[in-house]
């Protein structure tokens, strides 16, 4: 018997599945079949094989093209001028290009034995570097020295990235290194080129000082002896020029001090009020001159006193404000100070960022030229040199003055547009008010020194001459010196009771000399002042090791020279200013001041500070009608005849007189602190009892400085006017035509701040003046009716503008009068008084439509639409607004039970009891059938939910005219966060649902 096949895949004798057994049964039975059957496998064969080769051929063109891309990458690599290298996950080299081999030394083969941190010589600065790179992945223009293979070691710049693969598995990272010694190199020739040029300006401004010493000196002394109106004029025109030259020298000397590093900061608590009050008095020439509104705003949580460096942060600010009146024509200058909330440092003080800005409608700078001039020596292109002159030095320094301060100043303008430059200081400490000390500087006149010998030592004989002259009308005898030799032979020959040491001398300086005085123990106990027309290096504390007691710069003037020596001779003083109203004050008055001067700084101060950031004439009368109580009750008439004058600027409408004696406030309280320090302790000691009396006799009126700004409530029908004009002369006009019809009037300078008014108020008709700085009338009129609650506000338009396209114009946007200027009195108050008649009949008529009609709580419109004006406020000043939706639980039983009628009378039940709880500035509505909702402004959830369950309870606990009849209420709570009123309240509606599901009688909240 023959041998059957075997089959590929089978040994033999291996029994084969039954059905395969008989396909290969028909195979053998069948030829052709499997003939075709292998031409088939054949062709697909072929077809395969075709594939292959084709893929073989793509496979060897990606092969190439990726070698290219290699090659190319490499070229690259080995382009660039900064060291590149590769690093695989173990902190291994794989490659570096050609400027890492020319940096380091080693060749690629060396390198791949090599790791990275055998190129860090400082292991601890590497550590660092690590440590950076673990936390953020990658590190960016990172200093630090590495060593080359023959041991150099430069600075290099590093930068390292983290490699991934596509899981984020670390596979290495790429190192790129680049050479900063020729870098560092410049950069020292570049100091030292500073250097030499920063002392070449100090040199050359010495240089000048020194004679102007004489020329600013001689020139104040002939000014007090003259009295011809001819020479006078002479006499004012060199001080007017001496003062610009020596403004020029002061920026010079201040540009090279800071650029050599050699100024340095006095940080001491500092009142910004103080120095913005100063400003406004320093420029209140220049502003009349031009017809120029001043505008000063500060934020009235702005703590008294910040450590600044009070002569620097003066500084920059008489730079912007000079700049922007010498850039500004027409319109306003406005100066303003904001703050960021305080936050209390680890060592428990305060500290705060504040915003200065310097805003104005002057000619603006073109976008293109905002960096440049902050540029030393650069000026607005195209700006008239002849017109406003000037260094270009000036906007340079304050941007290094505030860098310095650890600030940053940046400006916001275009041309013809005006200019705002904003400061923005960081963490700012807050100063402790009990380490500040009053210091008021007495008038050199009225200082009287006692008889003392002074010893004058300069090179230069007219400023000798000058130091004579300042202190020939006192009792000082006065020893001059050439040279520090001369004064240590006359310092022990004289033994004075003071030196005046100039610091640049021939022969032996004032270092020398003082050092060889204070040696001498005859002559180490007197007091020496350096005197110099130089930045002296290292300060204070410089001048302290080298024996001085006190720094006077040149040029130096009478009262410079006065309040120093004044420090060190015996010398008397008459009577601080206050001190002739003291002599007023009865000794009542003297035992009262104590309590004085407690009651304006705790109670007056926080509501002077209000009435600084925004100007209201009804909360300034009330202001001064308290204070005069107050100093008819201490017996005070300074306070009494202080009160009565702002009451009748105020009740006069007069805006520019009211607000100078506003910014004297303070003064007033300084001046009472001053006066009480002339009186032994006993003469103005006050024992507690007779202390209370006085003051609660002033308690009630104190209240009303807590509510200062509150309308008053008692003059329900009294019209409410504001009056925006840019010209407080208008508005004083204006307002004292208005006055007599009992209108409550406010006044706003300023577009910007009749839309801050009416944030806060609401007023039934508003006089619009069209010409203004910075936001004409129309734009303000666009703005006011976009807001909640104001586009049925009537607006009156006062113009100069009487082209009907203007008139058009206005009322389209909502205007529904206009006046113009210059305006009749009596047509003036017959269209207000005819506007405000008009409102006053759609207000009742709207009353009527947004009131239900039923429990006389607002309708469900109108709840809408509060709702809908309370997220609008709550955006605006981020403060919280809640609302409460409830509903009676099961009310269609009392309805079948008792009737509609008891129905009804529940629900005028249920909303008187509502309105019982609520504060006045909360908002109820009868949204539908027996649903109310509820609106509290000002309140978080937490509160709310609080709101919710006293009604729930007072509800509950109510006794009900129907015998066996119990209430009770289910709602939901939850607060704004973000949403339109349609979904807060649909939101409040799903709350109050849960709580009807839960139960009954229950308030379920989202908060």
């Amino acid at each position: 018997m023959s041998k059957k096949p075997t089959y590929q895949g089978l040994e033999q004798g291996t029994a084969l599945p039954e059905a395969k057994t008989k396909n290969y049964k028909q195979l053998e039975n069948d030829p052709a079949h499997l003939e075709e059957m292998v031409k088939k496998r054949t062709s697909e064969l072929s077809a395969a094989n075709v594939q292959i080769e084709h893929e073989i051929q793509e496979r060897a063109l990606m092969d190439a093209e990726l070698k290219q891309a290699n090659q190319y990458l490499e070229n690259v690599l080995d382009s660039s001028a900064d060291g590149i290298g590769l690093v695989d996950r173990n902190w291994n080299f794989i490659k570096w290009n050609a400027a890492a081999v020319s940096l380091y030394g080693y060749s690629q083969e060396e390198i791949r034995t090599k790791s990275p941190f055998d190129l860090y010589p400082d292991k601890n600065e590497l550590e660092k570097m690590l440590h950076k790179l673990r936390s953020d992945g990658f590190v960016k223009g990172y200093e630090m020295d590495m060593i080359t293979k023959n041991g150099r070691i430069l600075p290099f710049e590093i930068s390292i990235a983290m490699l991934k693969n596509k899981s984020g598995e670390d596979i290495g990272s790429v190192c790129v290194a680049r050479d900063l010694s020729d870098l560092k190199k410049a950069l020292v020739q570049a100091e030292a080129a500073n250097r030499a040029k920063s002392e070449f300006l100090t040199n050359l401004s010495h240089e000048i000082r020194t004679p102007m010493n004489a020329v600013i000196g001689f020139t104040e002394l002939l000014d007090s002896l003259i009295t011809d109106k001819k020479q006078k004029n002479y006499i004012e025109a060199i001080k007017s020029g001496s003062t610009g030259l020596l403004t020029i020298i002061n920026d010079i000397l201040d540009l090279s001090m800071i650029e050599a590093g050699k100024l340095k900061l006095q940080y001491e608590p500092v009142n910004p009020r103080m120095i913005f009050d100063e400003i406004r008095n320093i420029f209140s020439m220049k502003l009349s001159r031009k017809g120029l509104d001043f505008f000063v705003e500060i934020n009235p949580e702005l703590p008294e006193y910040l450590m600044m460096d009070e002569v620097r942060l003066r500084q920059v600010l008489l730079n912007l404000v000079g700049n922007a009146i010498k850039f500004t024509d027409q319109g306003f200058v406005k100066l303003s100070i904001q703050q960021t909330p305080v936050v209390q440092t680890d060592d428990g003080h305060g500290m705060l960022d504040i915003q200065i800005s310097v805003e104005d409608s002057g000619i603006g700078i073109p976008v293109g030229e905002h960096d440049c001039i902050f540029e030393a020596f650069t000026q607005q292109d195209g700006q008239n040199t002849k017109k406003f002159g000037g260094t270009g030095l000036g906007l340079a320094i304050c941007k290094r003055l505030v860098e310095m301060l650890k600030g940053d100043i940046s400006v916001v303008s275009d041309k013809n547009k005006g200019s705002c430059f904003k400061i923005n200081f960081h963490n700012i400490r807050i100063a402790e008010v009990s380490r500040i000390r009053s210091h008021i500087e007495p008038d050199p006149a009225q200082i009287e020194f006692k008889p003392a010998t002074v010893l004058a030592v300069d090179d230069v004989k007219s400023n000798l001459g000058l130091i004579r002259e300042y202190l020939k009308p006192t009792q000082l005898n006065v020893i001059g010196a050439e040279d520090g030799e001369q004064a240590l032979l006359f310092a022990k020959e004289y033994k004075p009771d003071l030196i005046l040491m100039d610091i640049s001398m021939p022969v032996m300086d004032g270092y020398e000399a003082t050092r060889l005085i204070k040696a001498d123990d005859t002559l180490n106990h007197i007091p020496i002042i350096a005197i110099s027309a130089v930045f002296l290096q290292g300060g204070s504390k410089k001048l302290k090791q080298e024996g001085f007691q006190g720094y006077l710069c040149k040029p130096i003037t009478r009262k410079t020279l006065f309040n120093i020596i004044s420090g060190f001779l015996k010398h008397s003083t008459p009577d601080l200013p206050m001190g002739k109203q003291v002599e007023f004050l009865k000794p009542k008055a003297l035992k009262m001041l104590p309590v004085l001067i407690e009651t304006l700084e705790k109670k007056f101060m926080p509501a002077w500070k209000l009435l600084e950031k925004r100007l209201s004439i009804p909360a300034v009368k009330r202001f001064a009608s308290v204070m005069n109580r107050l100093g008819a009750t201490a017996g005070d008439p300074p306070l009494e005849e202080f009160a009565n004058d702002l009451f009748t600027h105020a009740g006069d409408f007069d805006i520019e007189n009211t607000r100078k004696l506003l910014f004297e406030f303070p003064k007033l309280v300084e001046n009472f602190k001053s006066a009480q320090k002339q009186y032994r302790p006993d003469e103005t000691k006050i024992n507690r009892q007779e202390k209370t009396p006085a003051l609660d006799i002033c308690a009630e009126d104190m209240g009303e400085l807590d509510d200062l700004f509150k309308e008053d409530m008692d003059k329900k029908n009294t019209s409410s006017v504001l009056i925006v004009d840019d010209n407080p002369k208008h508005i004083h006009l204006i307002g004292k035509t208005l006055a007599g019809k009992g209108y409550m009037l406010e006044a706003a300078t300023s577009g910007k701040q009749a839309l801050e008014w009416v944030e806060t108020r609401r007023f039934d008709l508003i006089l619009l003046d069209v010409v203004m700085p910075g936001m004409n009338g129309f734009d303000v009129c666009k703005k006011l009716k976009l807001l909640p609650g104001f586009k049925d506000t009537p607006v009156i338009l006062l113009t100069v503008k009487t082209e009907i396209s203007d008139i058009v114009k206005g009322f389209q946007i909502g205007v529904v009068d206009y006046v113009t200027k210059p305006f009749n009195p009596i047509e003036l108050m017959a269209r207000v008084g005819t506007q405000l008649e008009l409102k006053s009949s759609r207000d009742l008529l709207r009353q009527m439509a947004l009131t239900d009609g039923l429990t006389k709580l607002y309708n469900h419109g109108y709840i809408h639409e509060r709702l809908a004006q309370e997220i609008s406020r709550s955006r605006r000043e981020k403060q919280p607004v809640s609302v409460i939706m409830f509903d009676l639980d099961h009310f269609k039983n009392i309805n079948d039970t008792y009737g509609h009628k008891i129905g009804d009378e529940i629900l005028v039940m249920i909303a008187s009891l509502i309105k019982e709880l609520l504060r006045k500035e909360d908002v109820a509505g009868r949204y539908g059938g027996e649903e109310f909702l509820i609106i509290l402004p000002n309140t978080d959830g937490q509160g709310a939910v609080i709101v919710a369950n006293k009604i729930k309870t007072k509800i509950q606990n109510h006794t009900f005219p129907q015998k066996g009849l119990s209430v009770t209420i289910s709602g939901g709570v939850c607060s704004f966060e973000g949403e339109d009123a349609n979904n807060l309240i649909m939101k409040a509606d799903q709350l109050l649902y849960q709580a009807k599901e839960k139960g009954r009688n229950r308030i379920e909240a989202d908060c």
